[in-house]
């Protein structure tokens, strides 16, 4: 969170950004501390060149026999509890003044600053500008906290995994970026492919975990592991971006045509004074942003950089202007094959999709437009088809013959109407059915209709004689 966790409520804490040397001596007490409770801690590698901290994140995992919460916390804290009990038991050890459970299995503290610790800043411990020198005095004066992220982890697997997701800080928000436009997710569970035709209507649904397997990833990737550090930060923003562009399938898209029309003419602001057009390259690199990708480059400047500083540079170098690796399709093509146990879920989630859409468009695009606009009818229980009533009851009515295997009506269709290898509607066989019995159904319904009706007159009937 930042390091701002206990910075609201009635009665806030004072955790100011950490600089190096309060960050790594207290890292460095959290962990040995940690150790006596769990078989597993560590600290994902921080991002190149971080002048400060904000927060520090700790994932643990196997807690050790003998690790367990206090007799009151056990008294009411249920089983399923347990992982957070024992994170109860670690926020006590690091001397914790103040908890916060954010969600199961984070656990948020505040521990005492270490005021022993020299910084050799005279700028200690500041969040922000202060607006005058008695805000500045009061926040000096205010006892200091650091707020200490503890992250339980169900297995030691798990939580390198998560140190690795999270290694580098900023890197791998950039190789998302770099590998969304074909297709593929890199998340907190690893490295997924996005299904083209779920993903319009569901983004996360339209996942499909490849593997979570680091080693794997970074294959797939095209990255070296060797050719970055992974106990420590890259030397330098420059190093990271070196490596981040290694991936098989980041390119420099180019500018947009300089001859291109110009734009409509902007409106001017309140100072009378027309806003300048955009550069045209940065105007390109927006244009391919995501909403959370655009938020990073106003939030986070080392994802800023790679977006404003380095791609421009590549461009004008003429560096990575040619993809290097095939479109969506062929990429998706790939990820199925080198991770095949991926193929079955992909599959049956596209065919469920495909089925649930069917049986939504059915109704609109096949029965009711089978249905004839107009016809002359002599059956007294068909209304002329002209009566918009009629035509929604009557397709309401087949719809549920259809879709729902509703046969009240006693109208049943002859054939199949599914077909048997994959369950999707054979929409011609669909389109013969209502062809055929229209007439049918909708004298039918019309009779239940008046059915109901009927029955409910005399039920309200008898009500009011009783």
């Amino acid at each position: 969170m930042g390091g701002n966790a206990f910075a609201r409520g009635a009665n806030p804490l004072h955790t100011p950004r950490m600089p190096p040397a309060v960050y790594e001596h207290v890292l460095r007490a959290c962990h040995a501390a940690l150790r006596k409770l769990f078989d597993v801690v560590g600290t994902p590698v921080p991002g190149p060149g971080k002048e400060d901290h904000g927060d520090i994140d700790i994932f643990v995992a196997g807690a050790k026999p003998g690790t367990s919460a206090p007799a009151s916390v056990r008294a009411s804290a249920p089983a399923a509890a347990a992982p957070d009990a024992s994170l109860e038991v670690a926020a006590r050890r690091l001397g914790a003044v103040r908890t916060f459970k954010q969600q199961p299995g984070l656990l948020i503290c505040a521990v005492p600053w270490p005021d022993d610790v020299r910084s050799g800043g005279a700028a200690e411990g500041a969040r922000s500008e202060p607006s005058d020198a008695g805000a500045a005095a009061a926040a000096a004066a205010a006892p200091r906290f650091v707020q200490v992220d503890l992250h339980q982890c169900g297995s030691a697997e798990e939580a390198q995994r998560m140190l690795f997701r999270q290694a580098h800080g900023d890197l791998w928000n950039i190789l998302g970026s770099v590998v969304r436009p074909v297709g593929l997710t890199i998340g907190q569970d690893g490295l997924s492919v996005r299904i083209p035709e779920i993903e319009p209507r569901g983004k996360r649904r339209a996942r499909v975990l490849l593997t979570d397997a680091p080693a794997d990833i970074l294959a797939f990737l095209g990255l070296d592991p060797a050719a970055a550090p992974w106990d420590a930060p890259f030397a330098s923003v420059d190093a990271l971006f070196a490596y981040a562009a290694t991936c098989r399938f980041f390119w420099v898209w180019p500018a947009p045509d300089a001859t291109a029309a110009d734009p409509p003419d902007k409106e001017d602001d309140d100072d009378g004074a027309a806003e300048p057009d955009p550069d045209p390259a940065a105007a390109a690199a927006d244009a391919k942003l995501t909403s959370s990708e655009r938020r990073r480059v106003h939030n986070r400047p080392i994802f800023r950089r790679w977006y404003e500083d380095f791609i421009p540079a590549c461009r004008a170098a003429g560096r990575f202007t040619t993809p290097r690796a095939g479109d969506r399709a062929s990429v998706c093509a790939e990820a199925l094959a080198r991770f095949p146990a991926a193929r079955a879920p992909y599959e049956a989630r596209l065919l469920e999709w495909r089925r649930e859409e069917q049986r939504l468009s059915l109704a609109r695009d096949v029965i009711k437009s089978a249905i004839p606009a107009a016809a002359d009818d002599a059956d007294a229980d068909a209304p002329k088809l002209a009566d918009p009533m009629w035509r929604r009851r009557t397709a309401a009515a087949l719809r549920k013959i259809v879709v729902l295997d509703d046969y009240a009506l006693g109208v049943r269709p002859a054939e199949t109407l599914r077909r048997p290898a994959d369950g999707l509607y054979d929409e011609d066989a669909v389109r013969r059915f209502v062809r055929d019995n229209w007439r049918r159904v909708g004298a039918a319904a019309c009779r239940a209709d008046r059915e109901r009706f009927e029955q409910k007159k005399k039920e309200k009937e008898k009500e009011r004689g009783e």
